[in-house]
Parts: structure tokens; C-alpha cells; sequence
């Protein structure tokens, strides 16, 4: 049922691109199209990954967890779909992001 939501919250929301499509051109040295820097763009993906680990069950998730993932709707439909960045990537993004 969170899937078919989303879908079509998809629709209507759009987002730039999704979270790890940017993490991977900013690790890539690629052109940024989201607003946040770096550290707050992994807050966000660690957030994310954290809320659709915990949807185990119908209720499971608060008003606010639920908001989050209808704001970056792709991005949450490719959590749930097991798309995530490579974990090497994700790595060397965060130490480079915790460099700067």
C-alpha cells in the first residue's frame, strides 16, 4: 500500500533527482541539482534508509516519518526497492564530505 501512495505522489511531487543518483554524481565530481551540501545530503540518506528498514508492518511509522517519505517520494521508492548506493561509494563520500 506505502508503494502504490508514493506512485502516485510521484506524480504530483517532483524531486530533482533521487538521493542516490545525487550521492553518485557528487562523489563522481558531477553537476549538483539538489539545494543541500553534502552533510546534510547524507543525514538525509541515512534518515531515509533508517525510516524503510523500520516499515515492518502497517502503523509501524509516525505522522512525521510518513511525511518524510511522501516529500522525496523516489527517492523512498528506491529504498524500498533495495536501490541503495554502493556502499564503497556512500563511504568515500561521507569521508570526503567530513574532510571539507
Amino acid at each position: 500500500m506505502l508503494k502504490l501512495i508514493l506512485h502516485i505522489v510521484t506524480w504530483m511531487r517532483k524531486e530533482p533527482c533521487s538521493i542516490q543518483k545525487e550521492l553518485i554524481n557528487r562523489s563522481q565530481k558531477r553537476r549538483a541539482t539538489w539545494d543541500h551540501d553534502n552533510i546534510e545530503l547524507i543525514e538525509l540518506y541515512d534518515h531515509l534508509d533508517l525510516i524503510c528498514k523500520k516499515r515492518t508492518r502497517p502503523g509501524s511509522l509516525k505522522l512525521s516519518q510518513f511525511s518524510t517519505l511522501l516529500k522525496y517520494p523516489s527517492s523512498s521508492l528506491n529504498f524500498l526497492n533495495g536501490r541503495k548506493v554502493p556502499i564503497n561509494d556512500l563511504e568515500r563520500f561521507r569521508s570526503e564530505a567530513t574532510r571539507k
